[in-house]
């Protein structure tokens, strides 16, 4: 299995308690969830039911938080939202993409 490490877009939560849905992204395997320096507050991850006080927390300028497809499945990234608990605060992300 031969993958690429790519940088997905930085994704911006406008308004706290809004969350916002992860691009179309084919063949994922893993997801790689960092807090740019600048945010204020933390950024939570999980699936539609995400909020700015609940799902997987992304703390600033920490090690990246890591999601990992199970083995021989792909992560559809748009089963993937972020929410913040400050406005204006951003998740960036990178993710292993299968080559073949």
């Amino acid at each position: 299995m031969a993958a690429i490490l790519k940088t997905g877009t930085v994704i911006t939560v406008a308004a706290a308690g809004t969350r916002v849905q992860f691009p179309v992204v084919d063949r994922v395997v893993k997801v790689y969830l960092y807090g740019p320096s600048g945010n204020t507050g933390i950024m939570y991850v999980g699936d539609v039911t995400v909020a700015a006080t609940n799902g997987i927390p992304v703390v600033k300028s920490v090690a990246p938080v890591t999601i990992d497809a199970p083995e021989g499945q792909v992560i559809d990234l748009t089963t993937l939202y972020v929410d913040a608990a400050t406005s204006g605060d951003k998740i960036a992300y990178s993710y292993l993409q299968l080559t073949n």
